[in-house]
């Protein structure tokens, strides 16, 4: 008998782009971001998180300052995804996250359908940790692995939202900001 050769028959795609105008444009679009807002999440896991704060509520529209901006930048490479991988119809969120020292995000996930992204709008390689990415299926021993891509500032992946995935405890003294989305 012939040993065959294994052929793979699940996987999970992950994308990757680097957002070169986030060099020129950064400061001026983080400048938008409200981190004095009180509307803003703060406990025990995460320092600042708007996400749902923008949208509608109390029959009142709230505008979310950095989507345009921050949208326009990432185009070309959210547009080479629409057409190349994944047609999606629109864009929910963006919604931001900066992370102090103790700071962390538990595992979750972003729904069943579609793409989420993250952008790492300030990152530290040297002392930040990236994503930390759960395998939805086990190995042939039974175990669970989990994998971080690199990623440096100006880098924004895009991931199958059923896919569960942690930002790790931040230990450093330094600012760690992300904006995420989904593409549904």
């Amino acid at each position: 008998m012939k040993f065959l050769n294994p052929t793979p028959i699940f996987s999970v795609h992950v994308f990757g782009s680097y957002v070169s105008e986030w060099k020129q444009k950064g400061k001026e679009i983080l400048s938008l971001v409200d981190f004095d807002n009180k509307d803003a999440a703060r406990d025990e896991e995460l320092n600042y998180t708007d996400h749902n704060i923008y949208g509608i509520r109390k029959d009142k529209k709230v505008i979310c300052p950095y989507r345009k901006p921050l949208l326009d930048i990432l185009s070309p490479a959210l547009n080479e995804f629409k057409e190349n991988v994944y047609q999606y119809d629109r864009i929910v969120g963006p919604w931001c996250q900066r992370y102090l020292a103790g700071d962390y995000h538990a595992v979750h996930d972003h729904g069943a359908h579609g793409y989420s992204a993250v952008f790492y709008a300030k990152l530290n390689p040297d002392v930040h940790p990236s994503t930390l990415f759960t395998s939805p299926f086990p190995n042939h021993t039974g175990t669970i692995g989990s994998t971080s891509p690199k990623v440096r500032e100006g880098d924004m992946i895009i991931f199958p939202s059923f896919l569960l995935h942690t930002a790790p405890p931040h230990k450093s003294d330094e600012d760690r900001i992300v904006f995420s989305f989904n593409l549904p």
